[in-house]
């Protein structure tokens, strides 16, 4: 998935998130469908859509 500059497709991509990799929730955009997140030295937003919820 990509990393995104805003919570948009139109933003800029930053990196490419392999699939699989954990990544933890810092915000949401405010419809809920972008999430706030920080992967290697970048933070960015992922899509929900490529999203899978993970409980401990």
């Amino acid at each position: 998935m990509r990393l995104r500059v805003g919570p948009d497709t139109s933003y800029e991509k930053i990196s490419l998130v392999p699939e699989y990799t954990a990544l933890q929730e810092l915000g949401r955009s405010e419809d809920g469908c972008w999430m706030l997140t920080l992967y290697g030295r970048w933070h960015g937003w992922v899509s929900m859509d490529h999203l899978e919820k993970i409980t401990q």
